[in-house]
């Protein structure tokens, strides 16, 4: 759904955004520049949206947005894509799940205010990141592309995509200037990641088509207009398996957006040739910082250049702070092809489209971090955990240091009802009743550290002794499932294993730095008897005692 009401679009301006990316960029004859961007949710998934811009500057300060394509925090818009056709209009593009389509509007004078856009209508495919092109035919090419099914960003779902054989970088086409369109053909790549393919009509009329790949760009060539492919071949071009672009210009040169000498998505850099991309002479580096990725491309009348990318989005964090420490911004690019002739890196144009500040969405914790819940919000997180034991240790991890020195009724209380709630699943009520014992003894707790230390030198001081949890919880006064989720903690172990692995290594030192016994060693390190300990420490270190002491003393 396109939505324009200004009420309605405050929802989506840049304060509400926790990342943003995947920009496109349009220019009209008139001279406004339009752009486009998604973001949504913490991530790319559900909940996602696809933003318009406009600048009737130059690019100098941007209108956000004007526009905007949503469904729902049950669906995804994403992959944005504008382009400005022969007639002057304006195409709004954008993929839409679970409905598996490309969905577009048009506006026929996207020079004129208000903009007035068509009905929404689908396109034969489910993702169309990258601009259509017209061939010196006239026909219209949309580079559209299958995903095998699959829904991207949905959970559950695999974000796999297999070797299509039936041409998953396909190719629409319009005879008719847009009034009907249709698929007409496809190529099979392997090695496809995404597709993100473009079309490129060579001097010789073959179309080439160029996807993403692993490996870099794979190229695939139609000697019909895009009826039939080659099965893709490396072009050779490179890449870090990431978007790029490539385009002719109005003096036929061919542009190349792309990573050069790259490690990872830096380096982002023009290229150009003219001589139809057999080699690329001239190049001009763009940006050569580290998370610079998506370039999308339009050129104006009188040969300006525009290239807009984003730069460190932001998505995938797991933390507020975390995302804040992203730039999270989308940058342009302004300059001509005399400039990338010459390398005059100087004289590049740049501005900012986009940048994200501080967070002032409607939900006030979206990565669902549990130090920002209040307890009662906490508690309610916690029941019906599916699993009794994760929202044990959820419990201890907000609330146990409380539980660390209490009365001898107050530990057997809360024993009581952490069994129970093991047992019988995290109910609201046994929740509740294992948060408010905790938090009843706040008064009279000692600090995490301290608890460690006493369970330290309890284990150290009865080494030889078979004591039970409840043997050390009765000594420390302290709640035994608090203490073994302590310990583990701390450790990463539990309070058993680590027992066992002290006595073996007092075992081998008495190996090798006394004469004693097997009989004497297993009863001084804490084994029971002489045969569970030879069985043992034969496990554990592949070798028996006597092995042992022979190969190292």
């Amino acid at each position: 759904m396109l939505i324009t009401k200004n009420e309605q679009l405050k929802k989506f301006a840049p304060e509400t955004r926790l990342w943003q990316g995947i920009p496109a960029i349009e220019k009209t004859r008139g001279g406004k520049l339009f752009a486009a961007l998604y973001s949504g949710n913490t991530k790319e998934t559900v909940g996602n949206y696809c933003a318009l811009l406009v600048s009737a500057d130059d690019g100098k300060t941007w209108a956000d947005p004007v526009a905007v394509a949503y469904i729902g925090e049950h669906g995804r818009c994403y992959d944005p894509c504008l382009w400005i056709d022969p007639n002057g209009r304006l195409w709004f593009i954008w993929a839409e799940h679970p409905a598996r389509c490309v969905k577009a509007v048009i506006c026929d004078n996207p020079d004129a205010e208000p903009l007035v856009w068509s009905d929404e209508f689908c396109l034969s495919g489910e993702v169309m990141l990258n601009k259509p092109i017209v061939l010196t035919s006239g026909e219209w090419l949309f580079p559209s592309a299958f995903w095998d099914g699959r829904l991207y960003g949905f959970p559950g779902q695999q974000d796999v995509f297999g070797e299509s054989t039936v041409g998953g970088s396909a190719v629409l086409k319009s005879a008719d200037r847009g009034k009907t369109i249709s698929r007409i053909g496809g190529a099979i790549v392997p090695s496809r990641s995404f597709d993100e393919h473009m079309l490129l009509e060579k001097q010789d009329g073959t179309v080439h088509m160029y996807v993403r790949t692993t490996y870099g760009i794979g190229e695939s060539v139609s000697y019909d207009r895009g009826k039939t492919w080659t099965t893709a071949f490396d072009s050779k071009l490179g890449g870090p398996c990431s978007r790029f672009h490539i385009r002719r210009l109005r003096s036929g040169s061919v542009l190349l957006i792309n990573h050069v000498n790259f490690t990872g998505r830096n380096n982002l850099t023009a290229l150009l040739s003219d001589d139809d991309g057999a080699t690329w002479k001239w190049s001009l580096l763009l940006d050569g910082r580290n998370d610079v990725s998506y370039p999308d491309v339009t050129e104006d009348g009188d040969g300006n250049i525009y290239v807009i990318y984003d730069r460190e989005r932001g998505c995938f964090k797991k933390s507020m702070a975390e995302a804040l420490k992203d730039a999270r911004e989308i940058l342009l690019c302004k300059f001509t092809e005399d400039d990338i002739k010459a390398g005059r890196g100087e004289n590049i144009k740049r501005s900012t489209v986009s940048r994200l500040g501080e967070y002032r969405g409607e939900d006030k914790n979206p990565y669902g971090e549990l130090a920002l819940y209040s307890d009662e919000e906490y508690i309610k997180l916690l029941v019906n955990t599916a699993e009794p034991q994760d929202a044990l240790e959820k419990i201890f991890s907000r609330f146990g240091v409380s539980c660390s020195q209490m009365h001898q009724i107050d530990r057997r209380a809360l024993d009581g009802a952490i069994s129970e709630l093991l047992v019988g699943g995290a109910s609201l009520a046994l929740v509740e009743r294992v948060v408010s014992i905790l938090s009843a003894n706040k008064t009279v707790s000692d600090g995490a550290g301290a608890v460690f230390g006493r369970m330290m030198d309890y284990i150290s001081e009865n080494l030889t002794q078979d004591f039970t949890l409840d043997d050390m919880a009765e000594r420390l006064s302290a709640s035994k499932f608090y203490l073994c989720h302590l310990f583990k903690e701390k450790t990463g172990t539990s309070v058993y294993r680590y027992r066992q692995e002290l006595r073996l290594s007092k075992a081998k030192k008495l190996l090798l730095e006394t004469e004693f016994s097997l009989g004497d060693i297993s009863e001084q390190s804490g084994f029971c008897d002489q045969s569970y300990f030879t069985k043992l420490f034969k496990l554990l270190e592949n070798i028996t005692p006597t092995e042992y002491r022979k190969l190292n003393k």
